[in-house]
């Protein structure tokens, strides 16, 4: 099994992937908790911002229960010889560019 990384729907090398952790660690936009709000999933950051999913891949930062503007996501996603298994891990987020 191998990891790739993700920055949004992009693949990009493990050095890139860690920079931007590294960035969205020092603003606090890393994973602090997660659960399912009205059967969208949510995650609230350790800056206490919320981002929810939008069903469709998209990613927004929440305010007042109301969407705000986009944001993109980090993710580290398992693949066994070359195939998507389907499984992968919210490492941070990160506004949309």
């Amino acid at each position: 099994m191998t990891e790739k990384y993700f920055l949004g729907f992009q693949e990009v090398p493990f050095g890139e992937f860690q920079d931007a952790r590294a960035k969205a660690e020092e603003k606090g936009y890393t994973v602090a908790a997660e659960r399912e709000e009205n059967g969208y999933p949510e995650y609230e950051l350790k800056n206490g911002d919320v981002i929810r999913g939008d069903k469709q891949g998209g990613f927004n930062r929440m305010e007042g229960g109301e969407p705000q503007e986009r944001w993109s996501v980090g993710t580290v996603n398992q693949y066994s010889q070359g195939e998507a298994m389907g499984t992968g891990d919210v490492a941070f987020f990160m506004p949309a560019k």
